[in-house]
């Protein structure tokens, strides 16, 4: 099950080289994660109720392509992977069909307003299990990057 978010380029967002500034990214990206938990029926209103919240631990993207001012970018959220206490969001970003960032986010769950780790409370880790998304690898970049870092 796929779970798209879209967002229309602001003019702010843009730089000099017309494309949108490489910082919107992570601001992009979590909006998207806020509205997934929102579809998911985890979103801030119910936050105290589940005792859930999440923070970010490790953020990479990926650009292959730009998207520049009015572009429509549809962000497609899933989790990459899920552990017992942490998980990889993955949101593959797209301008007209064509990719032009993949993120890859490390969360770690966490009670709400504190900053210790605790495990996936077992309704969010059924929605997520609902939401499998691995980040796509077409030329092989992440792969190869994968192996210069050795096993």
């Amino acid at each position: 099950m796929s779970f798209v978010h879209e967002i229309r380029v602001r003019y702010g967002e843009v730089d000099l080289q017309r494309v949108v500034f490489n910082a919107h990214w992570l601001a992009y990206v979590d909006d998207a994660f806020t509205r997934f938990l929102d579809h998911l029926g985890f979103g801030v209103d119910a936050i105290d109720r589940h005792g859930f919240d999440a923070m970010v631990v490790h953020a990479e993207l990926d650009w292959r392509g730009a998207a520049s001012f009015d572009d429509r970018i549809g962000l497609e959220v899933g989790i990459a992977r899920l552990g017992a206490s942490s998980f990889d969001l993955c949101v593959v970003c797209r301008v007209g069909g064509r990719i032009v960032v993949v993120a890859q986010l490390t969360y770690v769950a966490v009670p709400p307003g504190e900053a210790r780790s605790v495990a996936i409370p077992a309704a969010v880790r059924a929605a997520f299990e609902q939401h499998p998304l691995v980040a796509p690898d077409p030329d092989g970049r992440r792969a190869a990057r994968a192996g210069a870092d050795g096993p």
